[in-house]
């Protein structure tokens, strides 16, 4: 193997570790309930974006139910949350941004794909102070 193809599959390899291309960062979002998570979604961001830019990438994000997963949805097909919820961001394990809540709606993917969101309203309403 050349030295220029190497380089050309170690970058790709670099790239398929990462997650994501270079200049970005690979958030881990995640809903807690009482400490335990409870659904996670994954998304990037260009790395010089601001955490509040950040946080607004979680209106459409697609939450998918983990661990102990959500409660029964109520008539409306909407999940109400309550206690001590945290809604967190985390990049490469260390926290980027986040809100405690003792209220969260989550409401179902539009696309039907089993998934939830943050009701409409749910991002700003929750976005930590600056």
């Amino acid at each position: 193997m050349g030295p220029r193809l190497l380089h050309v599959v170690l970058f790709a390899l670099s790239l398929a570790s990462a997650g994501c291309m270079p200049g970005q960062r690979l958030l881990d979002a995640r809903i807690e309930v009482d400490g335990a998570v409870v659904a996670e979604t994954y998304f990037s961001i260009d790395d010089h974006r601001s955490e509040g830019e950040a946080w607004s990438r979680l209106d459409g994000a697609v939450f998918e139910a983990v661990g102990a997963g959500l409660p029964a949805p109520d008539a409306e097909g909407r999940v109400e949350l309550t206690g001590a919820i945290g809604l967190v961001l985390d990049h490469a394990g260390d926290p980027f941004v986040g809100a405690e809540l003792v209220v969260l709606l989550l409401v179902p993917d539009a696309a039907g794909s089993g998934g939830w969101c943050l009701a409409p309203g749910e991002v700003e309403r929750t976005r930590p102070p600056k």
